[in-house]
Formats: C-alpha cells, sequence, structure tokens
C-alpha cells in the first residue's frame, strides 16, 4: 500500500522528501514502529522534512501515516505466525480472527 502511495506521489516530493520516501521503501515493515525522529535520523534529515513527506504523501501526519503500515505489518506476522490464518483475507475472516486480540492490552 505505502509503495503506491509513494510511487504515485515521488515526482512531486521536494529533493529531502524524496530521500525520506526512499528510505521508507528500504526500511519496509520496520518504519511502522520508528518514531519521527528514528526516521529523521535515518534518513538524515530533520524532524519537520519527515512530517512534511508524509504530509506531502497525503497522511494528516505521522501518526496518521504509521496506521496502515502498522497494520500491514501485524497482519503479516500474525498471519507468519499462526498457521490457522485464513489464506484469504476478508474483511470478516479478519474480525473473527482478530476479535479475540482485541480483549488483549497491547
Amino acid at each position: 500500500m505505502i509503495q503506491t502511495i509513494i510511487t504515485k506521489h515521488y515526482d512531486s516530493l521536494t529533493v529531502k522528501g524524496k530521500i525520506v520516501a526512499s528510505e521508507i521503501l528500504e526500511l519496509g515493515d520496520q518504519v511502522c514502529f520508528m518514531t519521527v525522529r528514528q526516521l529523521s535520523q535515518h534518513a538524515n534529515v530533520s524532524t519537520l522534512t519527515v512530517v512534511r513527506t508524509v504530509r506531502d504523501l497525503g497522511f494528516d501526519g505521522y501518526s496518521d501515516f504509521q496506521r496502515p503500515s502498522n497494520a500491514t505489518s501485524i497482519i503479516k506476522g500474525l498471519a507468519q505466525a499462526t498457521p490457522s490464518m485464513p489464506k484469504v483475507l476478508t474483511k470478516r475472516s479478519i474480525k473473527r480472527w482478530i476479535s479475540p486480540l482485541n480483549k488483549l492490552r497491547l
């Protein structure tokens, strides 16, 4: 999902924005667990540049950017760790499979 968004907006990003976007693609799923500061240090840009870049990609802010990445990473991780995870994911199967997890405080 994020790769599609970055590809769509890449040409309109600033030079430093393109650096941030490239780092996001390179880091993959790790980026959803990084703070703004950690990503900015990794890309050698300011935290403001990271926030501006994710806004330029169409997100409201960094936390909004992390949400789809986080959900994708969690579901991928769960699918790899649990053989009983349905092969074809539908909204209904995800809700049914994840509902017991909602009771946990993560």
